[in-house]
């Protein structure tokens, strides 16, 4: 199975140690090598042992299954994303800012709300820390329409924070106030003005 979408990690689950505990080191880290060079490359080791070749089939179906689900999260994402960047550019009201109204129209302002919560659950709904919501709704609406964009699109992209403990990912806030979309996805850790000691938001 050729990889269409880069992955940028693997799971490993303890059920597979049932299949490898009564093999020995040399075989085990011919599995570990195998599932890793079938992640990044999709060619499937070739092995003499029918042990080894069974338990790898077992693994592999899992790997297929967990990549299968990854791809098609990340294809949502882009389409979503393509829906918004369309209706940002072309002067749409669904990601409109939500400003003071000087007119008194309660319903105009109940309207941009709705759209307003609408797209910020989609944000809220890709962020990995889900704490801080109201602070982090607040920042939101102070976002251009292509910013709110960039977040999304940035937000789905995002996959070396899979690996992350989630006191190392800024709150949602503090994402949006400082527009981490610009940063470096690869080389971005958590700033020390993010936390304090005991992992709470300054």
């Amino acid at each position: 199975m050729k990889q269409s979408i880069p992955k940028k990690s693997i799971v490993f689950y303890l059920e597979w140690y049932d299949l490898l505990k009564n093999i020995s080191d040399e075989d085990f880290g011919k599995i570990a090598r195998a599932i890793f060079e079938y992640v990044l490359t999709g060619e499937e080791p070739t092995f003499d042992d029918s042990g080894l070749k069974m338990a790898f089939s077992f693994m592999k179906a899992q790997i297929d299954r967990d990549i299968e689900k990854y791809e098609k999260v990340c294809e949502r994402n882009r389409n979503n994303i393509k829906k918004r960047y369309e209706k940002a550019t072309t002067g749409s009201q669904s990601l409109r800012v939500v400003t003071k109204s000087t007119d008194n129209d309660n319903e105009d302002d109940n309207e941009d709300d709705n759209e307003d919560d609408n797209d910020f659950l989609q944000f809220w709904e890709l962020y990995p820390r889900k704490e801080s919501k109201q602070n982090a709704f607040k920042a939101w609406k102070k976002l251009k329409a292509t910013e709110k964009v960039s977040a999304l699109e940035d937000i789905s992209n995002r996959s070396d924070w899979i690996e992350k403990e989630k006191r190392f990912i800024p709150y949602a806030s503090t994402y949006l106030n400082g527009k981490r979309w610009d940063d470096e996805p690869e080389g971005y850790t958590a700033k020390e003005d993010d936390f304090d000691l005991r992992g709470l938001q300054i």
